[in-house]
């Protein structure tokens, strides 16, 4: 007999809907990550980093290899100042001294470096270890025309300043030092200037064009940074 009630399809006695546990499966529910407070939906995808995580992570090796380069150019500055003086003051200064003079000032100008005075030996040093470490961080940091700066800088400062230095400077001073100017006459004195002097000022100019131009050079790649 037809009635005017409608069944209910949740009643205990009427037919099962399965649709209910098939909606509760769908339904998302967060879960916490086991290692932390954070919901396992607002954990990065595997393989993604996150943007806090690009943010922490990319400027550090590019604010190194900045700190590196401004070092670098402060010591290599340092240097070709210190070659400048030598080469518009010091040599110059003592043109003028008869030839026995003139070696006993330079043994004890060069004296003070080869008894080794600290402060020059950490930036002279220093100089070509920042500037090597600095190229070496660019390789990977800087492309094109910033690389080129950097590279070209550096092959200029070690083939320009620090191969003559080792290989024609420090030995001619190696040997004024080794002269007993006292025990020399007149005419030896003349001959150990003229073989010592010449050569020392030409490479000496070579050694402070190249040490300028390779800090100029560093100073513009800084800028462009």
């Amino acid at each position: 007999m037809v009635t005017g009630e409608r069944e209910n399809p949740l009643r205990a006695d009427g037919p099962v809907s399965h649709d209910v546990p098939e909606l509760a499966s769908r339904t998302t529910v967060p879960v916490s990550c086991a290692a932390c407070s954070t919901p396992a939906n607002l954990h990065p995808l595997p393989g993604r980093s996150s943007r806090s995580d690009i943010l922490l992570t990319r400027p550090v090796p590019m604010l190194v290899t900045r700190i590196v380069l401004a070092l670098a150019t402060l010591l290599c500055g340092l240097v070709a100042g210190f070659l400048f003086a030598f080469a518009v003051v010091v040599m110059p200064g003592i043109r003028g001294l008869e030839s026995g003079a003139f070696l006993r000032a330079f043994q004890e100008v060069d004296g003070v470096i080869q008894r080794g005075q600290p402060l020059f030996g950490l930036v002279w040093l220093g100089s070509v270890v920042a500037l090597v470490a600095a190229s070496v961080l660019g390789i990977a940091q800087l492309r094109g025309v910033e690389r080129s700066l950097l590279l070209i800088a550096t092959t200029i400062y070690v083939v320009g300043v620090q191969v003559p230095t080792f290989t024609v400077n420090v030995p001619l001073n190696n040997e004024v030092q080794e002269l007993v100017i006292e025990a020399m006459d007149t005419e030896a004195q003349q001959t150990a200037r003229e073989r010592f002097e010449t050569r020392w000022n030409y490479w000496n100019v070579i050694r402070t064009v190249c040490a300028t131009v390779a800090v100029g050079m560093l100073i513009v790649l800084l800028l462009r940074l």
